[in-house]
């Protein structure tokens, strides 16, 4: 049997709704979060949900106590943070 390794990531939608989720991918992991197979957005202006690998660096920028800003506006404003739609049926 292989293994599959699965990684956290850090994914959050514009309601403040953030969530780590396990995926082998980015992608898998913001399907799972949504409820629904997702696409990459164009922009983040399009974008229903965004994700990125969590990292230690990650963990202390959004989930430090003395951050200013909502969870989701700390993880949108991180580089490597991407953006996904939603598919349509």
């Amino acid at each position: 049997m292989v293994s599959v390794i699965q990684k956290q990531f850090l994914v959050s939608d514009w309601f403040d709704r953030t969530k780590i989720v396990e995926g082998r991918f980015i992608s898998e992991a913001v399907s799972k979060f949504l409820g629904s197979p997702v696409a990459t957005a164009v922009d983040r202006n399009s974008a229903i949900a965004f994700a990125c690998e969590l990292t230690d660096e990650v963990k202390t920028i959004v989930f430090s106590k003395d951050l200013r800003q909502k969870g989701s506006d700390a993880l949108e404003a991180l580089p490597g943070t991407r953006y996904y739609i939603k598919l349509s049926n």
